[in-house]
């Protein structure tokens, strides 16, 4: 792990605050949740009506890789890997708060887009909802200044959205 030190520092700071993390990124997700859900909506309406085959990554990997390796990846590995990837490495590249949230999301977002040129440019609008997502989870890190903070409620999204999948 290139994040062992920062992981392991990170670890003490959410014991030791993990009221405070919880309640203040609980505000944080109530305030992007509408938002998420009504782009959700839209892209979803937009897409499905447009494409017969419109499915992001995440919906693809759930209909290609078995579910118990499907939920050690996106409940364990994924988060921690993307946090590290979208929140602690663009961090470190601007101090903004607003460019550092908007431009954290909108990678998270592509990078959740499943795009190869095969499909409808009009794919590229599952970067919106998968945006917010990102923007939600950068805003989170950049008030905690906890990678295991934005960590913890990404796995927890993606262990409730693995649940809605199997069930």
């Amino acid at each position: 792990f290139i994040y062992r030190k920062r992981l392991l520092r990170d670890f003490g700071l959410l014991i030791d605050n993990f009221d405070s993390y919880f309640r203040f990124n609980g505000r944080i997700f109530l305030r992007y949740l509408p938002y998420y859900i009504l782009l959700s909506l839209a892209v979803g309406a937009i897409i499905y009506n447009r494409t017969e085959n419109a499915e992001s990554t995440n919906q693809l990997a759930l209909s290609t890789v078995p579910i118990w390796v499907l939920s050690f990846l996106s409940v364990l590995m994924a988060p921690i890997t993307e946090e590290g990837m979208f929140r602690w490495t663009i961090r470190k590249i601007t101090n903004n708060k607003w460019l550092f949230i908007i431009l954290s999301g909108f990678i998270f977002g592509f990078i959740h887009v499943n795009y190869w040129g095969e499909q409808e440019w009009i794919q590229l609008l599952h970067i919106v909802p998968y945006g917010i997502l990102g923007m939600m989870m950068a805003e989170m890190y950049y008030d905690t200044n906890n990678l295991l903070a934005s960590s913890l409620f990404h796995a927890t999204w993606n262990l409730v959205m693995v649940l809605i999948q199997i069930l």
